[in-house]
């Protein structure tokens, strides 16, 4: 089963969120500005959300590594590269095959 690693980002908060899915990206991006997870979450605070980022993964498994691997690096620049270069991307899934 593919799942995604996405990353939002929300221009008035000037913040990124990280996660992981197997449902289509516009779907849960959605979810998201409609507040289907809760009005308490992380991405009800903001309604400007948009994809930033996205990497297609071969399974759940390595979507939840790479997505904690990001998640650890705890970097806007880190994430700003991830954009910007591929073999950014491409490294980390060969890194977490």
């Amino acid at each position: 089963m593919k799942s995604i690693v996405y990353i939002l980002f929300s221009k008035s908060l000037d913040r990124f969120y990280i996660g992981s899915t197997i449902i289509s990206i516009d779907t849960r991006l959605e979810r998201h500005l409609e507040n289907y997870y809760g009005k308490n979450k992380f991405t009800a605070k903001a309604k400007d959300w948009m994809v930033f980022c996205a990497i297609e993964c071969k399974s759940k498994l390595q979507a939840f590594k790479i997505e904690s691997h990001i998640k650890r690096m705890k970097s806007k620049k880190y994430i700003k590269n991830l954009s910007l270069y591929p073999e950014m991307r491409q490294k980390l899934l060969d890194r977490y095959q």
